[in-house]
């Protein structure tokens, strides 16, 4: 199932079809692909990017938090790190994972309101869960206790940007940012974004970016920027350099009083190339 899975099929089909046949009853033709497709598929699929972190001993360095809009980059670390050569601290549980949707109650110690991890994250309990935020702390102990240099990747160009302010306000600032964003609904329906359409916007390519932008997407969202008051505009401005889940990390990092290297993600170590595309 690791990159091979179409040999799993084309070695266990013979076994596949005996099953389907007797299955054939309880199964509806087009529900069975479907059945096979998340078999093979969906499954593969989320043993590859499920990753719980994996911290290294005598690497000295640490990727204790990571923007996952940059795709080919994560893919990048998560096989640095399960080959050996890359110490990270960072988890992602996808939806289908085994840990997707549980929830950690918040240590006393840690004086904190909730009744899980996701109020001081997100203000309420997410269907996602909080238990990536448990293993995440985990691994940030255990590369502590290693005595790793811990480094912080921003987006490219904004080394030390999208900061908030102390880990007990980081909800306020989310929900905020929530809210602001909500608006851009209202924007794709405005008298503004009907003439950038009339004034050819639809004609820039979509195609993505390494950061998972394209032209396209830039130009709508800096349209949108400009459209909101100023005061929430800066907000938003200043709210880039860091991912959402990342600033909850760093703030944490910064409450426990743990030094952390800041970095641009261009940096990654991985090899003697660069794995991204940024282009503008």
């Amino acid at each position: 199932m690791a990159g091979f899975w179409w040999a799993v099929v084309t070695a266990g089909f013979a076994c596949c079809s005996f099953s389907a046949i007797r299955c054939k009853a309880a199964f509806h033709q087009a529900s069975f692909r479907r059945f096979v497709k998340l078999l093979f598929n969906d499954r593969a699929t989320n043993r590859t990017i499920v990753f719980e972190g994996k911290v290294l001993p005598g690497t000295g360095k640490c990727v204790c938090s990571w923007p996952g809009k940059y795709e080919s980059a994560w893919d990048a670390l998560v096989t640095g790190s399960r080959s050996g050569d890359i110490s990270a601290a960072v988890v992602f549980l996808p939806e289908g994972s085994e840990h997707f949707g549980s929830h950690d109650a918040i240590p006393k110690g840690e004086k904190l309101q909730g009744r899980c991890w996701c109020v001081p994250l997100y203000g309420e309990q997410k269907p996602w869960g909080c238990r990536w935020w448990t293993k995440w702390i985990a691994n940030i102990e255990s590369a502590r206790r290693e005595g790793a240099e811990m480094e912080v990747y921003f987006f490219k160009g904004m080394k030390g940007g999208g900061k908030v302010e102390d880990f007990s306000t980081a909800v306020e600032e989310h929900l905020r940012r929530e809210a602001i964003q909500g608006k851009k609904r209202h924007f794709l329906r405005s008298q503004a974004f009907s003439d950038a359409c009339d004034g050819g916007i639809e004609g820039l390519s979509k195609e993505p970016f390494g950061d998972s932008s394209s032209q396209y997407s830039r130009e709508v969202q800096r349209l949108f920027l400009a459209w909101l008051p100023e005061e929430e505009r800066h907000f938003m401005e200043a709210s880039e350099g860091l991912g959402i889940s990342q600033k909850a990390e760093v703030t944490w990092l910064e409450r426990k009083g743990y030094a952390y290297t800041e970095v641009e993600v261009d940096m990654l170590p991985v090899g003697d190339e660069k794995v991204i595309d940024f282009s503008p």
